[in-house]
């Protein structure tokens, strides 16, 4: 399974080769995630990198592309959200 992950991460580099940092504006976004998910009654720290993903895509203005739409479920109405 590591071999895989290390290979997908791999091919996602070379073809993404500028990510979109989490600076301090991502962060402090992700802390206002977190405190929506606990108060919605979610598990914000199991979900910390949903969370990062999410902050970045508000950040940036830019809409979420994603094969599980659920694991977005109790902050979509934060975001865009583009299931595929």
């Amino acid at each position: 399974a590591r071999e895989i992950r290390t290979k997908r991460l791999g091919l996602i580099e070379s073809r993404f080769p500028d990510p979109l940092p989490i600076d301090d504006r991502v962060a402090r976004e992700w802390g206002h995630l977190h405190a929506i998910v606990a108060r919605r009654g979610g598990k914000p720290r199991s979900r910390g990198s949903d969370l990062a993903i999410a902050a970045t895509a508000i950040v940036h203005r830019s809409a979420l592309v994603t094969h599980n739409s659920r694991d977005f479920k109790l902050i979509e109405d934060q975001l865009k959200i583009i299931p595929v």
